[in-house]
């Protein structure tokens, strides 16, 4: 890990997390720092950045791995008192690494995890921490990244029932305890051997996440074929909340498949946010979009 921030940049970062600020300026020094830990949604000017909760945990993720502290527990200091904000920030080793920073948490559908040295069985929805480097010539031959950690003893094939035999390693895509940019990383060291799939949230900010993932292949999402049938698990006011992420989203979802786009119409038509939870717990039928080539 190379991105480095000085003092000014961890107060602006730490000032978004406390402040839950939903909308800040666009920075450059934000933009190479956004490569490892994807944080915001840019407005179609590319001035300002907008932000949700998922967010403010990457942030946070981020002033861990870099600076040496969790916002999120660490005691307030009066932004005045430079000598104190100091003490918490490792500005020549800011850079660094700590223990812990390769683990990503992990899954299988068929309780049946394929690395090079032998297939292991997984205990009944057990879930795994493990170092990246220890997965790299794993051999499933697709990776399913998952949004929310909560979901991950709950997967089953019957979720996923359109495609036949899906098997993929599922990953967990991180947070300020499970490391966001190790997720990445190992996302994108597997970009060429494996298609990479995504599970979010069916909702803006969910199909946003999703279309920033590098090389996604496929996209999973709730089948919208009976719209009516999903009202009494559609959360309207979240997807208001988010209509106004990112307003090129369409165009991406053009460029990513024309039915996806048909799709993210749709969802617009009838204000559709559902969350991954819902869809396990009432057994929702989902589709996967692939990718065109």
């Amino acid at each position: 890990m190379t991105e480095q921030i000085n003092l000014q940049q961890s107060k602006v970062l730490e000032s978004i997390v406390l402040q839950q600020k939903d909308k800040v300026p666009f920075k450059k020094w934000m933009e190479p720092i956004r490569d490892s830990y994807p944080f915001g949604q840019l407005t179609f000017d590319d001035k300002y950045l907008l932000l949700t909760e998922a967010d403010y945990e990457v942030i946070a993720e981020l002033l861990k791995d870099l600076c040496g502290y969790d916002v999120l527990s660490a005691p307030q200091v009066p932004s005045n008192n430079r000598m104190e904000v100091a003490k918490r920030i490792n500005n020549e080793k800011s850079g660094g690494a700590k223990a812990g920073n390769d683990w990503i948490l992990i899954s299988t559908l068929s309780g049946q995890l394929k690395l090079q040295d032998g297939y292991y069985r997984l205990p009944l929805n057990s879930i795994l921490v493990m170092d990246q480097e220890q997965l790299k010539e794993h051999q499933h031959q697709i990776i399913l990244i998952v949004e929310n950690k909560a979901i991950l003893p709950h997967l089953t094939s019957s979720i996923f029932s359109e495609t036949d035999n899906y098997d993929p390693l599922i990953i967990y895509r991180g947070d300020p305890y499970f490391s966001i940019a190790a997720a990445n990383e190992f996302v994108i060291s597997q970009q060429e051997r494996c298609q990479i799939h995504t599970f979010f949230d069916s909702d803006p900010k969910g199909l946003s996440m999703a279309l920033a993932i590098p090389s996604v292949s496929g996209i999973w999402l709730v089948d919208l074929a009976d719209v009516s049938e999903l009202q009494h698990v559609n959360q309207e006011i979240t997807f208001q909340q988010q209509s106004s992420v990112d307003h090129s989203l369409e165009q991406k979802c053009q460029n990513f498949r024309t039915e996806l786009a048909r799709y993210y119409q749709r969802m617009n038509q009838n204000r559709v946010a559902i969350m991954q939870e819902h869809v396990i717990a009432r057994n929702l039928n989902t589709i996967l979009y692939s990718k065109s080539n």
